[in-house]
Order: structure tokens, then C-alpha cells, then sequence
């Protein structure tokens, strides 16, 4: 048993960074049809992401060293295409095996337990997937067979899967983006036969959010008790995001975002993002001590840049703070540094402070 919850420091090399991802998100909602044939491919999933995790060189991903983006990063956009760059190489030739997968379920055909893929197979002619790949999936049980011009896949460990995959695949490629193709097949959520579908926030946070669980429990509950939107969006297995959007006549963009990237040390990410500092300056000296601090940590000097010649009504504004004036960008860092119980607290009295906002009626 494999348990990679709450590590978020280095791993072994980027390639187990990678699998640990592909581990971590693999879900278990079965939809309630067919359970035994689901179970099966939930149990090779597992053991696939597990066996890639151990062995990731069996599957032909580099063993490169680990890299991910600290809390605070100085440079943190140059560290962000240099960690995506390292990131790339394996996250491909696991996507590749994954698009191999997807291809079997939708052009093979069932004979017994196994999918028989013809010689007029597109997958046969267009696969990227490499020998090697496919022959570490025999670790997972999986035997992919080539017979004179056919390929025949078969699991004497999970033998029930193929149908269960061939359903599976069918209804990930209903989804018109890519990646929420990826993003569905590569969990084994059984939920994506439902049209339409698309994981709630308390989904995604049960998933992913481990200790700070509760936090974003409180704050999901908060947000939506005040009328907040929820809106959720996902992209690759590593990567999705939760907004919540407020009155549009206080602010037209989200005020809270909660996100998942595993580029980072810590791949759960909170934002609050405040409106523009001019709109906010005079209500700031009404806030508590602790949100002024937080605020001013977030504030960004103005140095004359220039940016705000041609925006004229996003310009600098002057804020006193402790008896000193402050000349001060439009635009404030969104991140919360160190997300804890004492966060909660402030992002409740920063959506307090924005709701002051809201025209007279």
C-alpha cells in the first residue's frame, strides 16, 4: 500500500511527482450499473498508478530530479515554466498511455473477457504509446497481445474491466475538452456517465484537500450562505479550480478562489482577490488590525510602472497606514500565504469588508 496523502515536500524524482498525481486522484464512485465489471477497472487503475509510482522507469518516464515551486517563490514565473517544462516529458508519455486505453475501449470489441482491436483499428496505426509502456501494464495485469493484425487486450488479474473501460471511454470522449476527457478517464469516475457532469466543490475538496478539509468546508459553507456562486472548472488529473462569485455589483470577478496544481510544494492554493485598491482604500481603517496587516502584506508599492497611463480608472491610490502615506498599485497578491484556521477568519471579514461595497438600493 502506497500512501502518498500529505506529501507535499520532494519526491524520489519528477516521474514519481507525476504518478503520485495520477494515484492521489483516482476516485471510486461507481455508478451503480454493472458494479463487478467497475470494481475491476477501478482495481487496475490502482494497481497501474501504484505499479508506475514504484517503477516509473518500467514504464519509460525519465528519472530526473524533482522540482516544484516554493511558497513565495522570488521568481515565480520563471519557476513555473521551469517546473511545467520538467513536468512535461512524463505527464506526455502517461497521457499517451492513457489516450491508448481510451482508443481500446472505444474501437475494440468484446470477446468474452477480452478486447479484440481489428486491423482496421485507428489505434493500431496512430498509437504513440511505446512497447515499452504497454508492456509494464502486464505489472497491472494487463496483457496486450498482437495476433497476425490484431491486438488483443486482456486481465487475468482484473478480468471483468473491459466493459466497464469500453463504457467508461465512451462517456469521457462525450466531453468537448480534451482535457475533461483526461481528467475523468484517468480518475475512473464512473460519475462522468452521467451527461453533463462536473464535480461539486465539497467533491473536489473531499478529494484533494486532505488536513485543510475542515477550512475549506467553513469557507464553502460561509460563501454559499451569503449567496456566493460556485463555479468549478477542472483541466489534467493534477489541476482544477473553484471560484466563488459574489454580487456582480460589488465585484464583477470572483472574490475567493480555491485551486490544485501540482507544480507546487503545497498543491492546494487559496486566493482572495480583492477589488481594486481605490475602491477599497477608504474602508480599510474600519477593518480590524489583522486584516490591515494582511492587506498592507499584499499591497504592492507603486513604481510608476507606467501600466496605469491607459487605464486611468485603475491607477495608484494613496492609503495611510500607521501615520505614513502609502502610494499603492490597483492590484493586490491574491495568494494566502500558510492557510490556516487564522485564514479562514480573515477571508470571511475580507467578503464582510467587500459586501460594504454594494450600492444603496
Amino acid at each position: 500500500m502506497i500512501n502518498i496523502d500529505g506529501n507535499h515536500g520532494t519526491f524520489p524524482t519528477i516521474s514519481h511527482r507525476v504518478a503520485a498525481g495520477y494515484l492521489k486522484f483516482l476516485v471510486k464512485y461507481p455508478s451503480g450499473a454493472a458494479q463487478g465489471e467497475e470494481e475491476d477497472l477501478y482495481g487496475f487503475f490502482k494497481a497501474f498508478y501504484e505499479n508506475l509510482y514504484r517503477q516509473p522507469d518500467l514504464f519509460g518516464l525519465p528519472l530526473k530530479e524533482d522540482d516544484c515551486i516554493e511558497e513565495g517563490e522570488p521568481h515565480e514565473k520563471e519557476k513555473k515554466q521551469e517546473v511545467t517544462a520538467r513536468l512535461k516529458s512524463p505527464k506526455e508519455l502517461v497521457a499517451r498511455g492513457l489516450d491508448f486505453l481510451i482508443g481500446a475501449g472505444l474501437e475494440g470489441h468484446l470477446v468474452g473477457d477480452s478486447l479484440v482491436l481489428d486491423s482496421g483499428s485507428q489505434l493500431i496505426k496512430q498509437t504513440k504509446v511505446g512497447r515499452k509502456f504497454l508492456h509494464a501494464l502486464e505489472s497491472a495485469g494487463l496483457a496486450v497481445v498482437p495476433d497476425n493484425d490484431r491486438i488483443t487486450l486482456h486481465n487475468s488479474q482484473f478480468p471483468a474491466m473491459m466493459p466497464a473501460l469500453q463504457s467508461l471511454a465512451n462517456a469521457c470522449t462525450r466531453y468537448p475538452r480534451q482535457q475533461e476527457v483526461h481528467f475523468y478517464f484517468a480518475r475512473c469516475d464512473f460519475r462522468a456517465l452521467q451527461p453533463g457532469y462536473l464535480p461539486e466543490a465539497m467533491d473536489l475538496y473531499r478529494e484533494s484537500a486532505g488536513e485543510d478539509l475542515a477550512r475549506l468546508t467553513t469557507l464553502h459553507e460561509y460563501f454559499t450562505g451569503l449567496g456566493y456562486h460556485t463555479i468549478c472548472g477542472v483541466s489534467e488529473p493534477f489541476f482544477w479550480i473553484v471560484q466563488y462569485q459574489g454580487d456582480r455589483k460589488v465585484k464583477s470577478t470572483p472574490l475567493l478562489q480555491v485551486e490544485y496544481q501540482d507544480r507546487y510544494r503545497d498543491p492546494l492554493r487559496v486566493c482572495i482577490k480583492c477589488a481594486s485598491t481605490g475602491r477599497i482604500a477608504a474602508l480599510l481603517p474600519r477593518q480590524s488590525q489583522a486584516l490591515q496587516e494582511d492587506f498592507m502584506r499584499r499591497a504592492i508599492r507603486c513604481s510608476e510602472c507606467g501600466w496605469c497611463r491607459n487605464n486611468k480608472n485603475l491607477g495608484p491610490t494613496v492609503v495611510e497606514y500607521k501615520g505614513e502615506d502609502k502610494t499603492l498599485c490597483w492590484y493586490s497578491f491574491p495568494e494566502v500565504r500558510g492557510f490556516d484556521d487564522r485564514s479562514v477568519g480573515l477571508i470571511q471579514e475580507y467578503a464582510r469588508m467587500h459586501a460594504e461595497l454594494l450600492p444603496a438600493s
